[in-house]
């Protein structure tokens, strides 16, 4: 729109949250294709746009190593670090495995 101010014409740093009033952003003024990220290195939380099979994780900068992540069709994996263990919530089911060993299974029993 006419007087609209783009990126290209605003210095890195000059907007800062002091600068910015409550409530002055929202969600329906939000929208990322690409990542945001609250963090640096492996200890970040990100919300992705952009990658093929995660919108969600947290603890690793890759997604697919994430400890926490959400694929894109709503599955939830959780994963111990120190044990390999992981629980994954997929469609009606439940599963808690040890390393690769599927211990407990709820929902579908198929």
């Amino acid at each position: 729109t006419a007087g609209a101010i783009d990126a290209s014409k605003i210095a890195a740093n000059a907007i800062t949250a002091n600068s910015i009033a409550a409530n002055a952003i929202t969600s329906g003024k939000i929208s990322a294709t690409t990542k945001i990220t609250v963090g640096s290195g492996n200890n970040v939380g990100v919300l992705d746009g952009a990658d093929s099979t995660y919108r969600i994780y947290a603890g690793h900068a890759t997604p697919a190593s994430a400890p926490f992540r959400v694929k894109q069709d709503g599955t939830v994996i959780i994963e111990s670090a120190a044990s390999g263990s992981r629980l994954v919530i997929e469609d009606d089911t439940i599963k808690v495995y040890e390393g690769s060993t599927l211990r407990v299974k709820l929902g579908n029993l198929a």
